[in-house]
């Protein structure tokens, strides 16, 4: 029944945020029907991550399986979707992250306890769910960098019409992007600190290829960032290095798969 409520929650949150974009381009407000998005996407969202927290907080332990992740990942995109649809010029962006969100909490599954196991310190576990946290953001600035490219692709042909034409002017597109790359380095950075405090080693043999790969990212990631703020970097290269460096980051992830498995328990189920 969370499921299908999640899944219903978001439905209805993408259906009136569609009839305020149609509205407002018959020329009234659509204050309304965006109004009632936001909220209804905003409970959603909460339910999402209420549900997510009860599959993997167990009495037993924790349980991060690959699904559960996928629907961290969902929440994250869920929240930022709720974050455009209050703003006007980024309202249509939310739409396709609420499906994305929506897609995302259908992988919440409740395991069983022989899947789990707890973490030996509160420490190892605030690194985890800062590096996951972490990924979540960075995968989402990823994906307004690929909505970026597209917007950016249709632009130089001279093609805005049909959906382009509701898009975000480029330049929101591209604020609410670093946004969300600063937020993702963030809690990188923070994940980083607490492994650095909290693991024995962090490159022990099955850590070293992560935690090398991981610091690797962040360094280009601070450059990044540092480069948007100090000069201004934008448009397509600076999405490309983003993209690159989630890529990275993605290796660094899931070539984890060990590390997930000896602190957290049977991680992928």
């Amino acid at each position: 029944m969370l499921h299908l409520t999640v899944l219903l929650g978001y439905g209805v949150a993408i259906a009136a945020l569609v009839v305020s974009i149609r509205v407002v381009r018959d020329g009234a407000g659509g204050v309304t029907p965006a109004v009632v998005g936001v909220l209804i996407g905003l409970a959603t969202s909460l339910l999402h991550g209420a549900h997510l927290w009860q599959s993997v907080v167990l009495p037993e332990g924790w349980l991060l399986t690959l699904p559960n992740v996928i629907s961290l990942f969902g929440w994250e995109l869920g929240l930022l979707a709720v974050v455009s649809a209050a703003q006007r010029e980024l309202r249509t962006l939310a739409i396709p992250l609420f499906a994305l969100a929506a897609a995302g909490s259908l992988f919440t599954s409740v395991g069983a306890a022989e899947l789990v196991r707890s973490a030996p310190e509160l420490g190892i576990k605030a690194h985890a769910v800062l590096s996951l946290l972490a990924y979540g953001l960075l995968a989402a600035s990823a994906l307004l960098g690929i909505f970026v490219l597209y917007q950016d692709r249709r632009l130089r042909v001279a093609k805005v019409s049909g959906w382009t034409s509701t898009l975000p002017p480029l330049f929101a597109t591209e604020r609410l992007l670093f946004g969300v790359l600063g937020g993702g380095w963030i809690l990188l950075t923070l994940a980083l600190a607490t492994g650095v405090v909290f693991l024995e080693d962090m490159f022990a043999q099955h850590l070293a290829h992560k935690s090398v790969l991981s610091l690797l990212g962040w360094v280009i990631l601070t450059v990044l960032i540092a480069g948007h703020l100090r000069w201004g970097w934008r448009g397509r290269r600076a999405v490309h290095w983003l993209l690159g460096t989630f890529v990275l980051l993605m290796i660094a992830y899931f070539g984890s798969k060990a590390v997930l498995e000896q602190l957290l328990g049977r991680a992928w189920g």
